[in-house]
């Protein structure tokens, strides 16, 4: 505690020429200051820190549909993977639709999956509500596949990049040399 000397002036009062004490405002403000100071610690105050502000979420939210009708499915599954919010999963009710409320803000992978449909995994980041669909298909039967070269009918030229839609089978891309 820091040490402070008061000199108690002296003032003469001219008339009687008696002596009397006299204390300076100033400084027994002063002394109080520092007295209360020092009682607290010193020093000058200092704010209360504030509380951390809550972490954004936003919500997840898409439909699932079957590949071959568009139809919605009910009952697939979507799973966060990893992140923030690993291990929360959800699951579509009759309309398809599947949501994830509260979601914290960040890129992580989903995964859908719906019993005899292959799984389909995105990586998404989230900074916003976020719609993300999927449209899942069926694999292939065991021991069965679909192979061919896409050719134009006149030409007989194979056709790289095309699009073959096979009833029952998927939607095929084929590679550069028309193969799929």
């Amino acid at each position: 505690m820091p040490t402070v000397a008061v000199m108690n002036p002296v003032d003469v009062d001219r008339p009687s020429g008696r002596r009397r004490s006299v204390a300076d405002p100033g400084a027994v403000f002063t002394l109080c200051a520092l007295i209360a100071m020092a009682a607290c610690g010193g020093g000058s105050p200092s704010a209360p820190t504030p509380p951390a502000p809550p972490a954004a979420t936003w919500s997840l939210s898409g439909t699932i549909r079957n590949e071959m009708n568009n139809e919605p499915l009910v009952g697939a599954r979507v799973e966060i993977l990893d992140g923030a919010d690993q291990g929360r999963s959800a699951t579509t009710g009759q309309d398809g639709r599947y949501l994830f409320a509260s979601v914290r803000a960040g890129q992580f992978s989903i995964r859908a999956a719906a019993e005899g449909f292959d799984v389909q995994s995105r990586v998404v980041t989230l900074g916003a509500d976020l719609v993300v669909d999927f449209v899942m298909r069926r694999p292939a039967p065991p021991g069965t596949g679909t192979a061919g070269i896409l050719v134009q009918a006149l030409s007989e030229a194979q056709v790289p990049g095309g699009t073959l839609d096979v009833s029952g089978l998927g939607v095929f891309t084929t590679e550069a040399d028309g193969t799929f």
